[in-house]
């Protein structure tokens, strides 16, 4: 079990991004972004969800990924 936070996660492990208010995600292995139902989908079948206000910067910075 973690009893830190969030933040302090995201301090040593930068790759991860805060996509909702409990949740860090590391990009690199999400597999599709489902606007429509506000989440993030991953090559082994889950999916979490994902803030309606940081949904378009998560869309982006992923698009990014995908093209480098």
């Amino acid at each position: 079990q973690f009893y830190g936070r969030l933040k302090e996660i995201n301090q040593v492990i930068p790759s991860l991004v805060r996509v909702h208010k409990s949740i860090l995600a590391n990009l690199e292995m999400v597999v599709a972004v489902d606007a429509d139902h506000y989440l993030l989908e991953f090559a082994d079948g889950q999916s979490c969800p994902v803030a309606i206000s940081k949904l378009r910067k998560i869309q982006k910075v992923w698009q990014a990924q995908q093209h480098s």
